[in-house]
């Protein structure tokens, strides 16, 4: 039997979030949805899948990857239209029976009983639903966890080539054929629009579905933290908070009730975040008030009233991927100022350096690939920075490793201070946060290597860190750092 994920949501009920957002990847705390079916499939020793995918599927399939992550094996099938399943391309792909498991939905479902239970029964459709005890009754209503036999799958090939799940019932019934319902107890939470969304996130907060893993650690009671995130005051003990990897909650007291915040968010003093999901990236300005809403980039979305609206004033709500393309043009060329200081001070050094490579044909001056500060976009409207190659020489003192990338940072290719093009590997653990460090511009002087980092895992959370507190004050503060330990 071969197990078939898709989606049963319609993405236009989740707009605009799922505007750039895939539907399979909806947060549920600071995981995708689909990661819930992933993990759920692995405990029930299914290791290997197909995912259907319609919506962005280009995305999804760059997040997911082959699914070793997880433990699976992902084969993709992709094209169809929105709460639609290729029944052809299916049947002539897998001839055997289907398990149809809906990505939108958080569940504990025992899926290994399950099966033992439809296979010793010749049913042609099943339809799962939850109850309070383990039985068979004939077909009453649909549900979007079925089975779908050898049987069902021949006779609906000549239906169509994509059936939706009402054209599916209306097909076998017609055909004659047995339609039956299993009802077991397991637990489910379905998102088919923003409300549900919300309320998903919040079940989850207070009493998570037995069995589930959650992604950050409970430090305290009802006080979820992910890595390196900083709360400055204190908290109301009664109330729930999830708060996602490298945020900062300002104040000397947190008035965050019952909510939710994604990875690398800012809240500001006196903000209030009452009943709410703050995607990760998010700024929220001192003294804003979110109550029973989601805030998605500069969207502020109350799904009870129906309405999304904008914020184009960054101080109230911000996102931070908007804010880091460029830096103030004074900065820049404070940067440049120090850099040209630099490079006169250490000429003499660099002159020599050089004279002895030549003299001793020894290879003191090494290459290394690095992005440029000048970009283009695509036709998408993301920024695509320039590879380039800068040179370093390589010795033992790092002070004089940087000398011949000055160059760069002089004619505008480089900052002084800024990140470097570190790889990540889409199956390493930590790639879901790589993406916090994709808008972070680069520079010659790296805050990873100051602390001493060489480890991949150690280099890159050090890149995320300065990312996301690169303020003039804190890169003069890391130069300084620079020269005082390297000197």
């Amino acid at each position: 039997m071969q197990v078939i994920l898709y989606s049963s949501l319609e993405p236009k009920e989740l707009a605009p979030i799922t505007d750039s957002l895939p539907d399979s990847m909806l947060p549920v705390l600071n995981k995708t949805i689909t990661e819930f079916s992933l993990e759920l499939l692995f405990r029930n020793k299914i290791r290997h899948l197909t995912l259907l995918l319609s919506h962005l599927p280009y995305e999804a399939k760059l997040y997911f990857g082959q699914g070793e992550r997880w433990g699976e094996t992902i084969e993709y099938i992709t094209g169809s239209a929105a709460q639609t399943i290729p029944i052809k391309q299916l049947a002539s792909k897998f001839q055997e029976p289907l398990l149809f498991l809906p990505i939108n939905i958080v569940s504990n479902l025992n899926i290994e009983i399950l099966l033992e239970e439809i296979a010793s029964q010749k049913y042609d459709m099943v339809f799962i639903h939850s109850g309070q005890e383990t039985k068979w009754q004939g077909f009453t209503k649909a549900s979007d966890f079925f089975y779908l036999g050898t049987r069902a799958l021949e006779r609906l090939q000549n239906a169509g080539s994509s059936l939706d799940l009402p054209k599916i019932i209306e097909t076998l019934q017609q055909e004659e054929l047995q339609l039956q319902e299993f009802i077991t107890n397991f637990n489910c939470l379905t998102i088919k629009n923003l409300q549900d969304l919300l309320n998903t996130n919040l079940q989850m907060l207070h009493s998570p579905l037995v069995s589930l893993t959650i992604a950050n650690r409970e430090v305290e009671d009802k006080l979820f933290i992910g890595p390196s995130t900083i709360i400055e005051g204190e908290r109301e003990k009664d109330s729930p908070i999830y708060l996602g990897a490298f945020s900062t909650i300002k104040g000397k007291k947190n008035y965050i009730k019952n909510s939710i915040l994604g990875n690398n968010c800012m809240v500001e003093t006196d903000a209030r975040i009452e009943n709410s999901l703050i995607f990760s990236d998010s700024f929220i300005g001192a003294y804003t008030e979110v109550k029973d809403a989601i805030v998605f980039q500069k969207y502020l979305i109350h799904p009870k009233k129906n309405i999304s609206i904008y914020i184009s004033d960054d101080f109230v709500i911000g996102h931070f991927s908007s804010k880091k393309e460029n830096l103030p043009w004074a900065e820049v060329y404070f940067q440049r100022f120090l850099a040209f200081l630099y490079f006169i001070l250490f000429l003499p050094v660099t002159t020599l350096v050089l004279v002895l490579q030549l003299t001793m044909k020894k290879e003191i001056l090494i290459w290394e690939e690095c992005e440029s500060l000048q970009s283009s976009r695509d036709l998408d409207g993301k920024q695509i920075r320039e590879k380039i190659k800068i040179p370093f020489f390589q010795t033992k003192i790092p002070m004089l490793d940087k000398l011949p990338a000055l160059w760069q940072v002089l004619v505008g290719k480089q900052l002084l201070i800024g990140v470097s093009a570190l790889s990540v590997p889409q199956k390493h653990p930590l790639y879901d946060l790589y993406h916090l460090k994709k808008d972070a511009l680069p520079g010659i002087i790296r805050l990873w290597e100051i602390e001493g980092q060489n480890v991949l895992e150690e280099k890159l959370l050090s890149e995320i860190y300065y990312t996301k507190n690169r303020t003039f004050l804190f890169d003069i503060k890391t130069l300084l750092k620079f020269f005082t330990r390297f000197r």
